[in-house]
């Protein structure tokens, strides 16, 4: 099950749970079923179990940039708190379904520790600045190398990797992939 607040209309009410639930929607329509609820949460639990039950494995939740309704909204602050609020009861329900859930991925910007959004969901593990998953993200040297030689070719290397090499623990250099797939 994945998730991905990159895009939406999050500096208006409403518009946090409207991306929700289409993309909820969506992912249940992907697989053969039919959303149930009206609430993002609800129709996010009745998912999960219900692919679970269909699949017969744990479901694996990916959530990327899960605090971009937050911060599109920080010039308005009634809006940020309700999209704060309103994600705080999206996430819960990864604990709530924790029987149907294998494990959860969220990438975003903001700090766990930072975000009052996982109060209800505390048996998260931050890995941000673990030495074992510095590579987890973002494009190797190798990877340039093999995949993105031809579209790279004749720029200049040091130069992508002074702009591009956004990530970057213990040494282990990654390409930020959004930058490097729209590098001209």
């Amino acid at each position: 099950m994945r998730l991905s607040f990159g895009r939406g209309t999050f500096y208006r009410l409403g518009g946090a749970e409207t991306s929700a639930l289409a993309q909820l929607e969506t992912a249940a329509e992907e697989v053969g079923l039919h959303a149930r609820y009206d609430t993002a949460p609800e129709r996010f639990a009745d998912l999960l179990r219900r692919l679970h039950r269909q699949s017969g494995q744990r479901v694996v939740v990916l959530v990327d940039e899960y605090d971009k309704p937050m911060l599109d909204a920080l010039d308005a602050p009634d809006v940020a708190r309700a999209n704060r609020d309103f994600r705080r009861a999206l996430y819960g329900t990864v604990k709530d379904c924790d029987e149907h859930v294998r494990f959860a991925f969220v990438t975003g910007v903001t700090k766990f520790s930072k975000v009052s959004l996982f109060s209800g969901l505390n048996n998260l593990l931050d890995i941000t600045l673990h030495l074992a998953y510095a590579t987890v993200c973002g494009y190797a040297e190798a990877d340039l190398d093999a995949v993105f030689a031809p579209a790279l070719d004749g720029l200049d290397r040091d130069e992508i990797r002074r702009w591009y090499n956004g990530y970057n623990w213990w040494g282990r250099g990654r390409s930020n992939p959004f930058d490097i797939l729209t590098v001209r």
